[in-house]
């Protein structure tokens, strides 16, 4: 009887979480797509940008600069 219940709830937890599957997969291909609409405004170009903390502060000491980071979330309207 246990089992037929283990086996039950392992069936509703698959049956529920796969329009979580689905809807994760759209929200992500929605958050790359605003991103991509991001990385195409004109302040992103003016910009040489760097995605590494440490190659930016090497850069930074080189050339005598301060480090601007900038957080954003792409899928901010």
């Amino acid at each position: 009887m246990q089992r037929i219940l283990r086996w039950s709830l392992l069936v509703l937890g698959l049956w529920a979480a796969a329009p979580l599957a689905s809807a994760q997969k759209e929200d992500e291909a929605e958050l790359r797509e605003h991103y991509a609409e991001k990385l195409h405004k004109d302040f992103v170009g003016k910009i040489p940008w760097v995605q590494s903390l440490e190659q930016a502060r090497g850069t930074a000491k080189e050339q005598g600069k301060l480090v601007l980071g900038y957080f954003s979330r792409s899928y901010a309207a």
